[in-house]
């Protein structure tokens, strides 16, 4: 029996055990821990925080803002005037006892004094309660939004009188990109650009896209921004028959509130659902061809006319 033929092996296709071991790490995935979502130190709105803006959620805010209230309406012991003020971002004005009309009267006095008993008790609670909500906030904050509040321009006095409304317009402000070592057209720039790019969501409900466009506007105002501009004021005065020469203070003035409250609502309407509202909107423009203007004028007018 002859032996049987030596198998040849292609020297080009011979692939060494390096090779093999280099492929190998080539398809093993790399592990990237990855880093755990921050939440907040009470257990109960854990997942509502502050956190160090990406332009992306400009509502969070004011989300966090009322959970935090609501939360200290239903914890805190006749919390209703700490949770008012924090939802308000301004301390409540707890208002003091009538005085009687006649003090020779005992039981006008007598109501009179259990009056000032119930408001002495009721201005401690409410002290001890905002001290309470500084740190209740600060422990909803991110570690990055602490180290933004420790550089603000007024840390060191809220922070020393453990004022939980001050401690709110700081956060607000840094949530909103009113930083200040930022060049502000730019700021204002990046403001309006969110603003004009966004869209109601498919799902999305009309309430929901309002709260969001709501809080874009608020970003631009709390950066001094409007939509006033000298075109559209212009616009205003000369749909009340007035030359902008010939036009008052008065004038002027009402024309910018016009102006930018008209603006607002044609920005909310355009950015609204066309498969849902793109008929409606169809319908005003066709309106104006025919000289009649049925364009809201508000943004809450442009809501309710899409409710």
């Amino acid at each position: 029996m002859s032996d049987p033929k030596p198998i040849k092996v292609d020297s080009s296709h011979t692939i060494s055990s390096s090779q093999n071991q280099k492929k190998g790490n080539r398809n093993r995935r790399s592990f990237i821990p990855r880093t755990p979502k921050f939440t907040g130190r009470t257990e109960e709105i854990k997942y509502d925080v502050f956190e160090v803006p990406d332009g992306k959620n400009p509502e969070q805010f004011n989300k966090t803002l009322e959970a935090i209230s609501d939360y200290i309406l239903k914890e805190y012991k006749n919390g209703i005037a700490c949770s008012q003020s924090v939802r308000d971002m301004i301390v409540v004005n707890i208002t003091e006892p009538s005085k009687p009309e006649d003090f020779n009267d005992p039981v006008q006095l007598a109501i009179f004094n259990e009056e000032v008993r119930e408001f002495v008790q009721q201005r401690k609670w409410f002290k001890g309660q905002l001290n309470s909500a500084y740190g209740l906030i600060l422990g909803q904050c991110s570690p990055s939004m602490k180290c933004a509040i420790e550089s603000h321009r007024d840390y060191k006095t809220f922070r020393k009188e453990g004022n939980p409304i001050e401690l709110l317009k700081a956060i607000q402000e840094i949530s909103h990109g009113c930083e200040s070592h930022r060049y502000l057209p730019l700021q204002l720039y990046e403001a309006k650009k969110r603003l004009f790019q966004l869209t109601q969501k498919q799902g999305q409900s009309l309430q929901e896209y309002h709260k969001t466009f709501q809080a874009h506007l608020e970003v631009i105002q709390g950066l001094g921004g409007s939509f006033d501009g000298k075109d559209l004021v212009n616009w205003a005065l000369k749909s009340k028959d007035i030359n902008a020469p010939d036009a008052s203070e008065a004038d002027h003035v009402k024309a910018i509130q016009t102006s930018s409250e008209t603006f607002e609502a044609v920005a909310f309407l355009s950015g609204a659902d066309r498969y849902q509202f793109g008929r409606m909107f169809d319908d005003l423009e066709n309106d104006q061809m025919k000289n009649v203007d049925s364009f809201p004028k508000t943004l809450v007018q442009a809501y309710n006319f899409l409710s």
